[in-house]
């Protein structure tokens, strides 16, 4: 690569191993969609949720939740209280979460019918592994 100043290169923070194995899932999660699911509709509600998965977490990623804020030239800024209060609002929704997902599962059994929990689980599978080769490749390209 250039050593030009104008250029900047983004390192893959792991190991090549979890893109092989992310990209493996993703495939076979989508080949067993693709056999299984028979109906038009329930394919469409598969890649509609393995799409908005992707999103998300390829959103999280890409832009972590407790980036530092720069301080203007010449001042001092008070980051340990803003830091302070995402880590609070973060352990809160992730509380939130941890408490819901039983009431998630239980709801998704009584109601759903089994194809609905494989697009759920195969989805979020898909999801997953799509985004985290997403995220090498956003990391291995040069910004300029």
């Amino acid at each position: 690569m250039n050593s030009d100043d104008s250029q900047k290169e983004r390192k893959y923070p792991f190991n090549m191993s979890r893109v092989y194995v992310n990209a493996v899932t993703a495939g076979l999660s989508s080949f067993m969609a693709i056999t299984l699911l028979k109906d038009a509709l329930l394919f469409s509600l598969f890649v509609i949720e393995a799409s908005l998965v992707t999103g998300v977490v390829f959103f999280f990623k890409i832009r972590p939740i407790f980036r530092l804020p720069e301080a203007p030239e010449g001042e001092t800024a008070d980051l340990g209280k803003s830091i302070s209060k995402n880590r609070f609002l973060f352990l809160m929704v992730a509380t939130a979460a941890i408490l819901a997902t039983p009431l998630l599962l239980f709801l998704i059994v009584r109601f759903f019918p089994v194809e609905g929990w494989f697009i759920l689980i195969a989805g979020l599978a898909s999801g997953v592994g799509v985004s985290e080769v997403l995220y090498y490749i956003y990391c291995s390209r040069v910004v300029k």
